[in-house]
């Protein structure tokens, strides 16, 4: 019975670690979202080279 326990505590431990890391967010440069309206790399990279922010 204590080993049920014990697994089902740390099943929920481990459901809980996982719950938080999706829950992080990430940053993305402002520029990915205007990919659509301009397209792929090629349109999009001279505004990265001369965007001082980027760096």
């Amino acid at each position: 019975m204590d080993v049920l326990v014990f697994a089902e505590i740390a099943m929920l431990q481990w459901l809980r670690k996982r719950r938080r890391r999706r829950r992080q967010r990430i940053w993305v440069h402002s520029i990915n979202f205007r990919r659509l309206e301009f397209g792929s790399f090629g349109h999009l990279f001279p505004d990265l080279v001369n965007n001082p922010e980027s760096i």
